[in-house]
C-alpha cells in the first residue's frame, strides 16, 4: 500500500518502471543473484562519468 501511495504521489511513468524491472531482472539473471551494493554503486558511478 505504501509504494502504491508513493508511486502515485510520484506519478511515475509506467514505461519507465518497465525499464527499471526489465535491468533489475538483467541483473539478477547476469549474477546468479549475488548483486552486491559496493557493485551496485560502482556501477552508479561509472554511468554518471559517461553521461
Amino acid at each position: 500500500m505504501g509504494l502504491t501511495a508513493l508511486l502515485g504521489y510520484l506519478n511515475i511513468d509506467p514505461d519507465y518502471l518497465k525499464k527499471l524491472r526489465a535491468g533489475s531482472v538483467k541483473n539478477v539473471k547476469a549474477t546468479n543473484g549475488r548483486l552486491t551494493f559496493e557493485r551496485k554503486a560502482q556501477e552508479q558511478d561509472d554511468e554518471e562519468w559517461q553521461d
